[in-house]
């Protein structure tokens, strides 16, 4: 991911609607990139202070890091999700070419 793709992700990471697929790159180029960085966090401050109406100090930086501890979670989730996914369809794939020669073998060449 370049800086320009996320720079324009910024209200959608505010928001918290990134895509489960969009996290692992995003949450890269965040950790390698301290200017897009610096620049979310210059984002969140200023829409979480212009939303909070509390009147109450808020630590809107340590949000912003549970926030992206939140996403890293999900990504994480998403990966082993994935994973099994795959791994299940590998399975069903083997299943299935294991019954055929199973058939195969005992119907036609035996």
């Amino acid at each position: 991911m370049n800086c320009s793709d996320f720079q324009k992700m910024i209200p959608d990471i505010i928001d918290g609607n990134i895509d489960e697929q969009d996290l692992a790159p995003l949450l890269e180029h965040i950790e390698g990139c301290k200017e897009c960085y610096d620049e979310l966090e210059i984002y969140y401050v200023l829409r979480c202070g212009l939303d909070d109406d509390s009147g109450k100090p808020m630590n809107f930086v340590e949000q912003l890091e549970n926030n992206i501890s939140a996403m890293k979670r999900r990504s994480q989730r998403y990966t082993a999700a994935r994973s099994i996914d795959v791994f299940t369809q590998l399975a069903a794939y083997a299943a299935i070419a294991g019954t055929f020669i199973y058939v195969l073998f005992k119907y036609f060449l035996c």
